[in-house]
């Protein structure tokens, strides 16, 4: 299996989990991969993962560049690529909190709407 080459231990599926188990897994979990393929709005669980301290590998793709920005890697949703990136990830050092306190800043109360308005603005 390619992640093992990469010193991946265990890959969960999420579709696979429980909902009751769900956050569980996450707060435990060394890393996040969202590989998406196609552009899509962006991720909500990018930015639920960073406001736990997870970091996130994500493809380049849609808002998750921005999301991840300095709490994890993008790469193309390749297989080699991303595991080439999670594997960096996993060599990282974060600081959850710190990671948490950005996830709050940039995406917490009041940031959707102050966004929201902002697109209302560009779009008139």
């Amino acid at each position: 299996m390619l992640a093992s080459q990469y010193g991946v231990r265990q890959i969960i599926m999420f579709w696979e989990v429980a909902r009751k188990e769900y956050f569980r897994l996450i707060a435990g979990a060394s890393a996040r991969v969202l590989s998406s393929v196609w552009p899509e709005p962006p991720p909500m669980v990018a930015v639920e993962s960073i406001g736990l301290g997870i970091p996130v590998v994500g493809s380049g793709l849609s808002g998750i560049p921005e999301i991840v920005d300095k709490y994890g890697a993008v790469a193309p949703p390749l297989p080699e690529k991303i595991a080439k990136a999670v594997a960096k990830v996993l060599d990282s050092r974060y600081d959850r909190e710190e990671m948490r306190r950005y996830a709050f800043e940039k995406f917490g109360v009041g940031n959707v709407e102050r966004f929201l308005s902002l697109l209302a603005s560009l779009v008139k």
